[in-house]
């Protein structure tokens, strides 16, 4: 009996530490990137304005056709004065008039607009910052689909450190990002799809008390 309970304790001493966090494996190193994705927001996202004027037919007008075909804009025909007419007081006709579209955001893409704060690093009076909010349409989150390869984990100012190599999936995808058309007028999230499951990324980890912790890019 006696011998007996002495295997089994070995045996879950021996288990306990093949599974401890402190390991430089597959399980670890996925679960220290997870969750530095989810605690920084992994949400993926591209620039665009709330609401917006473009003059009938141009460039920026094509480039916004798509997103109103999938319903995240609506586009109306206005008339505005022309801002580049110069004023002219003894004018005996009226001022110029330019046609454009004003495009805003319909219910449905306000669903995925998220206004967040950036920094401008321009030199202004009294500050060295420029702090405005800037407008992203969010189609999904990034997150680990699979460690392919770690360096070994080096020692360097009392810690151990190693560089990850992993692919993404993403996560909740957006089925307006998924339209050919889009992807066409935005190809940071046509590169961002066509990279699932396949292109690489890097992300260092260091190995605390806890386990291993992937680390800030701030």
């Amino acid at each position: 009996m006696k011998r007996t309970i002495l295997v089994v304790g070995m045996a879950a001493l021996a288990l306990t530490a093949c599974s401890s966090k402190k390991n430089a494996n597959e399980k670890n190193f996925t679960a220290a990137i997870q969750q530095q994705l989810e605690k920084s927001s992994a949400d993926l996202c591209i620039p665009f304005t709330s609401s917006r004027d473009v003059p009938l037919n141009s460039w920026d007008m094509k480039q916004l056709q798509p997103f109103e075909a999938a319903g995240l804009i609506s586009g109306t025909e206005v008339e505005i004065n022309d801002p580049m007419a110069l004023p002219n007081p003894y004018a005996t006709t009226p001022a110029p008039k330019l046609k454009i579209e004003r495009y805003t955001l319909t219910e449905a893409g306000k669903k995925f607009y998220h206004e967040m704060d950036v920094s401008n690093p321009v030199r202004i009076v009294y500050a060295t910052q420029n702090h405005f909010k800037r407008g992203y349409l969010c189609y999904g989150k990034i997150a680990v689909d699979k460690v392919t390869k770690w360096t070994e984990p080096t020692q360097s100012d009392n810690s151990q450190t190693a560089q990850v190599s992993y692919l993404y999936k993403i996560d909740n995808l957006a089925d307006w990002a998924k339209k050919p058309e889009i992807q066409q007028v935005e190809p940071t999230l046509r590169s961002m799809l066509e990279g699932v499951s396949k292109t690489e990324l890097t992300q260092a980890v260091v190995l605390t008390n806890l386990g291993w912790e992937a680390v800030s890019s701030k």
